[in-house]
């Protein structure tokens, strides 16, 4: 501490010491300078409001007529990065920081939709159909799918037949797939003139529905829902390489429409046949009488030969009424009019049978086998069945004097196969025909399938197959042919009756080795055992 010097007057006298008297430390310098001088309100400290701030307690400054309490009545507000801030303010902490997206980058962080991107604003149609979100099982096509340098020559209206094979063109690309009732189909595509972008199909390659000339769906796609079994084709023009990755197919189901069709499946399944079919019981002297065509004809052509080569003959009796072009619509007719038919002794015993009316003919004998098939353009197609089998199965169930009558089916051959056109034939055909045959068993009961079709379809995918397919005119089988077709009938039909299988018979026909023999016969028995599918 500073020593004090004690002022005094001339006298050597002390002076007392005021306020206002000088304190000096030892250097001479005045102390209480340095201090604060008492406060006198209003003479060295303002007021505020005229009200002293030497009082104590609290001061409430108002804002007067001059100012405002609303912050956005408020000029020159603060900013940040040259953006105003009006309003509170609440600043992110880092953990706030830590849960926000970031900047969403289309395709990387956020998914696009058909293609696009959701960062583009405006409207994404997704097609769905009536079915909303009721699709499932979704399956996608890109441009891998294509077969390149080919179009699909769909420029035909409703109601035309597609044709069977593309179209070479460099500049297009195409593809084809079945579909399925209840299935929507969306088509990212773009097509020409003659290609159009889409053409679906039932399954007999007649149209349903065809886009309309150079259409273009790469943006917008077309949407097509499925009403029934058939085909889509799509064409692509791949003329503008750019185009090329925009293109898909996406095809999901109706789950609504999947059950319907798997219910109705299962109803007619789960729901007794009108019909209960006889069976082949072994017999003495079977009686059969079938009910046909020209191709029935073909079917029973070496029966009487193969017969004729066992050792000793077992009777039987087969008859053929044959008209030809005929299918089972002319056969109903014959069951409910006057009209008569001429039964012709194919094989066996003759019964003496002369020309009468249809249900007198089912009368005549107690016949152990009806034999009877569809018009080879109706086989595959189960529509054309209907009314008329019922009519047949059930005059003949009024009339033939054996109560266990059975019926059997000639499954049929297809046409050979075309490289060009719009006929349905080939594997192609005979897929149709199997497809209607299991739906006949089904709803008419008719379950003695006889399967000559697909023991032709065995022997045409083999190395025994001739450049006709076994046929003599596209469609009517050759000499070969027929050998294939009675030796199934054979061992279908007359031999479970007599107990006799084709394996204990060598009957050949002229120019045909011992070897091709026996290739027929395992094309034949693997048809037994696999009456629907091609081996």
């Amino acid at each position: 501490m500073a020593n004090i010097k004690i002022i005094t007057d001339n006298d050597g006298q002390v002076l007392p010491i005021t306020r206002d008297s000088a304190v000096l430390d030892e250097n001479g310098v005045g102390i209480n300078n340095s201090y604060q001088k008492k406060l006198i309100s209003g003479t060295n400290i303002a007021t505020i409001n005229n009200q002293s701030l030497l009082e104590g307690g609290n001061i409430t400054i108002s804002g007067g007529s001059g100012g405002t309490s609303d912050y956005t009545q408020l000029t020159n507000k603060p900013s940040i990065n040259g953006e105003t801030l009006e309003g509170n303010i609440n600043l992110a902490t880092p953990s706030d920081l830590a849960s926000k997206q970031d900047t969403l980058v289309s395709g990387q962080n956020i998914a696009t939709i058909n293609n696009r991107s959701l960062l583009e604003g405006g409207n994404i149609t997704i097609s769905g159909g009536s079915g909303g979100g009721n699709l499932v099982g979704e399956k996608t096509y890109d441009s891998s799918s294509l077969r390149t340098g080919y179009f699909w020559q769909s420029a035909v209206a409703v109601g035309a037949t597609m044709p069977k094979n593309a179209k070479a063109n460099s500049g297009f690309g195409c593809m084809s797939i079945e579909v399925e009732p209840g299935d929507i189909c969306e088509i990212h595509t773009k097509g020409g003139s003659t290609g159009r972008a889409y053409c679906l199909t039932d399954m007999y390659r007649v149209v349903k529905e065809v886009a309309a000339a150079s259409a273009n769906y790469l943006s917008t796609p077309a949407t097509v829902e499925v009403a029934e079994k058939g085909y889509l084709f799509v064409s692509m023009d791949t003329s503008s390489a750019s185009n090329v990755p925009l293109f898909s197919v996406i095809v999901r189901g109706n789950l609504t429409t999947k059950i319907e069709v798997l219910q109705q499946k299962t109803t007619e399944a789960l729901t007794p046949a009108p019909f209960k079919n006889g069976t082949l019981r072994l017999t003495t002297a079977p009686k059969i009488l079938w009910l046909g065509n020209s191709f029935s004809e073909n079917t029973l052509q070496y029966i009487s030969s193969i017969m004729g080569s066992l050792s000793s003959t077992p009777a039987h009796s087969i008859y053929l009424c044959k008209v030809s072009s005929t299918g089972l619509s002319y056969w109903a007719d014959r069951c409910t009019s006057s009209e008569t038919v001429s039964p012709a002794l194919n094989s066996g015993q003759d019964l003496g049978l002369t020309t009468m009316t249809l249900p007198a003919l089912f009368a005549a004998e107690p016949w152990d086998v009806l034999m009877l098939q569809q018009l080879s353009t109706d086989a595959g197609n189960y529509s054309t069945y209907e009314p008329y089998l019922s009519i047949i199965i059930q005059t003949l169930k009024e009339n033939c004097p054996n109560p266990n009558v059975a019926v059997g089916w000639n499954l049929i051959w297809s046409k050979q196969s075309t490289a060009t056109g719009t006929a349905l034939d080939g594997e192609e055909y005979y897929n149709l025909i199997v497809d209607a045959t299991k739906t006949m068993m089904v709803r008419n009961g008719l379950d003695i399938i006889v399967p000559v079709g697909t023991a032709i379809q065995n022997s045409r995918n083999s190395d025994i197959v001739d450049s006709t397919e076994f046929t003599q005119d596209g469609q009517h089988l050759n000499s070969l042919g027929q050998l294939i077709a009675s030796y199934t009938w054979f061992e279908c039909i007359l031999g479970k009756l007599l107990g006799i299988s084709i394996l204990d018979i060598n009957y050949n026909i002229s120019g045909n080795t011992a070897e091709t023999l026996q290739k027929i016969k395992i094309h034949v028995m693997d048809a037994m055992a696999n009456r629907f599918s091609i081996t």
